[in-house]
């Protein structure tokens, strides 16, 4: 069942009762604009279950979440290269 990004944003956020997320789109980068897997090897080891619809799985995930305690950033350490590197992230470098 293919869903977008804005669509899993919006369920999450729906989930949440938060406002419908403001997405900022950014300029694109040089990375993979789209995937496909092929899960036959996954189905021979544990069979085909029955697909999740989205909002089914992310209320799902969000009652997970809500049980879980929220652990505190842990620094990064021996960064060769922060090209590129989120401002976030580089704030947690050693």
């Amino acid at each position: 069942i293919p869903y977008t990004v804005n669509q899993l944003a919006v369920e999450v956020a729906d989930f949440f009762h938060e406002m419908k997320p403001s997405i900022k789109y950014l300029p694109a980068r040089n990375e993979v604009t789209a995937i496909y897997a092929d899960p036959s090897k996954l189905y021979s080891v544990f069979g085909k279950k029955k697909q999740t619809e989205l909002t089914e799985g992310i209320a799902k995930m969000g009652k997970w979440a809500l049980t879980q305690k929220l652990a505190e950033p842990k620094p990064f350490e021996n960064i060769e290269v922060d090209l590129n590197m989120p401002p976030s992230w580089k704030a947690l470098c050693k």
